[in-house]
C-alpha cells in the first residue's frame, strides 16, 4: 500500500521520522505505508501523489 509522490513543479521536503528528503521537479519518493510523513512545499510546488484506491490514512494536526 505504498504510495508514490512525483513532484512536477518547484521543489518540497518530505520528513519522515528518521530523514528528511529534498524532492524536486522531475524527482520521486516512495511513501512506505504506516510511517508518518509531512510535505513542505515551496509556494510554486505542484506533485501527483499516486496511490492504491483502497489505501486508508489518517490525517494529523
Amino acid at each position: 500500500m505504498e504510495s508514490v509522490l512525483v513532484v512536477t513543479e518547484g521543489r518540497c521536503i518530505v520528513k519522515f521520522p528518521d530523514a528528511d528528503h529534498g524532492v524536486r521537479a522531475g524527482d520521486s519518493v516512495v511513501i512506505p505505508v504506516d510511517v508518518w510523513h509531512e510535505i513542505v512545499a515551496d509556494p510554486d510546488f505542484t506533485a501527483v501523489h499516486i496511490m492504491p484506491k483502497d489505501i486508508r490514512f489518517t490525517l494529523s494536526q
